[in-house]
């Protein structure tokens, strides 16, 4: 993916090569980062939680399989 930002305040994305056969970029447009390109859009990343360990029963499954052994 590739950022672009304007001087007149414009944002755009492109995905893939904006080559020849491609997208043509508009004058004014300058390619940035994509930290740079967030900040300017006000775009916020918030980190995946953690997985869960695969090993050994979910959280909470244990309880359960406790009560239907003892016939609940």
């Amino acid at each position: 993916m590739r950022y672009y930002l304007s001087e007149n305040g414009g944002a755009m994305t492109v995905s893939g090569d904006p080559g020849p056969f491609g997208v043509t970029i508009p004058p004014g447009y300058r390619e940035v980062t994509e930290e740079e390109y967030n900040a300017a859009t006000g775009v916020e990343t918030v980190p995946l939680p953690p997985e869960p360990p695969a090993e050994g029963p979910a959280p909470g499954e244990e309880a359960a399989e406790a009560r239907r052994a003892q016939g609940e």
